[in-house]
């Protein structure tokens, strides 16, 4: 029987929910687990100690060091056994299971549904791409366990089964809106992202200086392949001047960023399951031009919101024409289309009809 109010297991990575920084994944779950609370519905999050996000929670993985990684086998076993053992006591309705070998094992351990979201491709990654080989991992899982993809783009990705689609969604109340009026230097690009060869930093920095622009980076560089793709693709490009790097910010700094930077440049080379900053960006006014792959086209609209773009030369073309873009309509854009309150709304929804078709 489903009652009105669930009571929604959310097992996570072991990492802090929020992040204290960059981390669109932990925003995410994060957005998830405050709208079903607010909603009347009743929520138990199982990630790192150090989380903060305002549920009943726990945990047995007190930090996580990206910097060395925490995917080592026993680790992730011991946090996900350790999960389901806690979510069982917790007698909750569904599990919502985010890690790769939780759906895995859940099915055998519960006898309540588990359902999971991918948030990275299904589809195996191209050479140079530092995202995990995903796709034989979650055909096994679809076998047993209901599949969330984030995009159309992302949920055409995959092979042997069908994913049912749930678009990301921020809490737009939370960004300020802007007027792209730049710092006390003038107008810059942004670009805000992991640094990582398929983000492409290196990209930005060259279509910004070509399009006359500066350039602000705020990235992560925490793992060794980040440190290495910085330290040799991009540092030697940075003069403190045209070309800023300012690290890894606070959400608070990211959006102030956002919001005051004139355009946002997303010259990707992966298929982007979707793009929280791309969201974040909207939200705050900045038009995005983008790199034409994965779900960029479900994000901006062309010639409106952004440009969505097929080469090099596109992406300078458009940053020199940012002023074409209409950044209320930015702002619009990801009212309508990327609310949490439209996402948790469209989970309930599926956890009840996962609820009701489980024997």
């Amino acid at each position: 029987m489903v009652t009105d109010q669930l009571r929604v297991g959310v097992l996570a990575f072991p990492w802090k929910i929020p992040a204290p920084a960059y981390g669109g994944v932990e925003r995410a779950v994060d957005g998830l687990c405050r709208g079903l609370l607010a909603c009347g519905h009743d929520v138990r999050l199982w990630s790192a100690i150090s989380s903060t996000c305002p549920v009943t929670r726990s945990g047995v993985i007190d930090a996580v060091d990206n910097a060395a990684g925490w995917h080592g086998t026993p680790d992730e076993l011991l946090h996900v056994l350790s999960g389901y053992e806690w979510l069982t006591a917790e007698a909750v309705d569904i599990i919502h299971d985010i890690t790769y070998s939780g759906p895995l094992v859940g099915p055998h351990l519960v006898d309540v549904p588990v359902v999971t979201t991918n948030y990275l491709p299904f589809t195996p990654p191209l050479e140079g791409q530092s995202s995990p080989d995903l796709s034989l991992i979650y055909q096994t899982i679809a076998k047993r366990v209901p599949v969330l993809a984030v995009s159309q783009a992302q949920a055409r990705g995959a092979s042997g089964f069908r994913p049912h689609t749930i678009l990301l969604g921020i809490d737009i109340d939370l960004v300020p809106f802007g007027n792209g009026e730049g710092d006390e230097y003038g107008s810059y690009a942004a670009f805000f992202g992991r640094m990582a060869p398929e983000k492409g930093a290196r990209e930005a920095v060259l279509a910004a200086r070509e399009a006359g622009l500066r350039l602000k980076i705020a990235a992560r560089v925490s793992e060794a392949h980040e440190h290495a793709y910085f330290a040799n693709e991009v540092e030697p490009l940075i003069d403190s001047s045209d070309i800023q790097f300012v690290g890894e910010l606070s959400r608070t700094d990211s959006y102030d960023l956002l919001k005051n930077a004139a355009v946002m440049v997303n010259p990707i080379a992966w298929p982007e399951p979707l793009g929280i900053t791309m969201i974040e960006s909207l939200a705050a006014g900045t038009p995005v031009v983008a790199r034409r792959a994965g779900a960029v086209e479900e994000v901006v609209t062309h010639g409106v919101t952004g440009a969505v773009c097929d080469s090099f030369d596109e992406i300078v073309a458009a940053l020199r024409g940012y002023k074409l873009f209409d950044r209320s309509a930015c702002r619009r854009s990801a009212e309508e289309k990327f609310s949490n309150q439209r996402a948790v709304t469209e989970h309930i929804a599926f956890y009840r009809s996962v609820l009701e078709g489980h024997t």
